[in-house]
């Protein structure tokens, strides 16, 4: 129901419209494809021989290596997904994490690296808060990679971001049996007391992951000559208050 109505708002008549095949495909510049159709002889390149993903970047492979890899089995159909949007954040994510014309500190910090420590907070959170985390590691780790999707492009679209994520994600997520549950997380995590677990772990996980961000942005920035507080650089390094 709730996927029906976010598909019919944002195809909705508007005086400017914007054609389906540029919506569909909303990439900047040539783009990899969002799915693989490889034949029975056809190697992944992404895949080696013996069956461990290689990316481009070395974030994303060690992300994998310790956020998905170990959680294959239990996550079932979405492990290919959260691979496809890792490709995507691998040929696209080094865009900047924030809007053109947000605060251009945080215009730092690529998609990419915005979008890992996010996923890599949500992970954390559901470790220490469900005793079956599993379960559920699939789906977070879609709505925490893919939440901002939509900046890799530069094209307008209805809604802005978040739409333009869930139309980049839509062909990706379409056959999981989850996937509004994904977009109602996406949709709604900004607004004040989202209903959904997912949508208030991807909340919680944002906050955090900006935190930790800026922190790192102010202590790198730091004026040359001025001491470094040494206490409040372990603080960030190990994630705690300051």
């Amino acid at each position: 129901m709730f996927l029906r109505r976010l598909k019919r708002w944002l195809h909705r008549p508007k005086p400017t419209t914007v054609a389906l095949e540029a919506l569909s495909v909303l990439w900047a510049h040539d783009s990899a494809p969002l799915k693989r159709t490889l034949t029975e002889d056809q190697q992944d390149p992404a895949r080696p021989a013996g069956g461990e993903v290689r990316w481009i970047h070395s974030d994303i492979n060690s992300f994998y290596s310790t956020y998905v890899q170990p959680y294959a089995a239990a996550m079932g159909p979405s492990w290919p997904v959260v691979e496809q949007i890792l490709t995507i954040l691998d040929h696209h994510g080094n865009t900047p994490s924030v809007e053109s014309g947000a605060d251009q500190h945080l215009a730092q910090i690529t998609l990419r690296e915005h979008s890992l420590n996010v996923a890599r907070e949500a992970m954390d959170m559901i470790k220490r808060h469900h005793k079956d985390y599993e379960m559920i590691a699939g789906r977070i780790l879609i709505i925490a990679l893919g939440h901002d999707l939509g900046l890799c492009s530069r094209a307008q679209a209805p809604g802005g971001g978040w739409s333009k994520s869930f139309l980049i994600l839509e062909p990706i997520v379409q056959d999981l049996p989850f996937k509004e549950v994904i977009f109602e997380a996406i949709t709604t995590f900004n607004k004040n007391n989202p209903r959904s677990q997912e949508a208030r772990v991807l909340r919680a996980a944002e906050a955090t992951a900006r935190k930790k961000e800026v922190q790192r942005i102010q202590l790198l920035g730091a004026t040359p000559g001025v001491p470094i507080d040494i206490t409040k650089m372990r603080q960030i390094i190990r994630g705690e208050e300051c």
